[in-house]
């Protein structure tokens, strides 16, 4: 538990939060930049169609930080 962060992206309507998750995923190694594409939690067709978010979406993030600790970030991408 000492190394577990629970924490979600709120903010107002198309102002980055699947962006900024895709960003996490991406530093953190989750997912591959290869592999990336934009708005990557967005499953629904119309989701991607419409290029919002509208279903939350929760993943588990690994992380090594630099002070040499290993972190699970548990992330909620809101819808608003």
């Amino acid at each position: 538990m000492e190394h577990l962060r629970n924490f979600c992206i709120i903010a107002h309507i198309d102002h980055g939060k699947s962006t900024l998750a895709d960003r996490l995923l991406e530093y953190t190694g989750t997912v591959a930049a290869r592999d990336m594409s934009k708005q990557m939690l967005d499953d629904m067709d119309l989701e991607q169609e419409r290029g919002i978010t509208i279903k939350l979406h929760a993943i588990q993030i690994k992380y090594h930080a630099r002070n040499k600790k290993d972190y699970t970030l548990n992330l909620i991408d809101t819808t608003r």
